[in-house]
């Protein structure tokens, strides 16, 4: 019989709720003014939705994904 050899364990990559609540984090941001801050950057979105992203409850539409990615991408400066 042939010996099975385990593979490793596949290194989990960063989800988009995680990195917003880690973005939210690091600035303090409460679910409300995040979702203001988004608001004002063209990005509508409310703080239940935030929460729900965060918590990989829904994944959204793909162009607030992409909307979100590109402001995360640019807000880490």
């Amino acid at each position: 019989m042939a010996q099975i050899t385990q593979l490793p364990a596949a290194t989990p990559t960063r989800t988009l709720g995680e990195s917003l609540r880690n973005y939210r984090e690091r600035k303090g941001l409460t679910l409300e003014k995040m979702a203001g801050l988004l608001t004002t950057l063209g990005i509508t979105i409310s703080p239940s939705m935030i929460s729900m992203l965060e918590r990989g409850l829904t994944r959204g539409s793909f162009g607030m994904r992409r909307r979100l990615i590109d402001f995360l991408g640019e807000g880490e400066n």
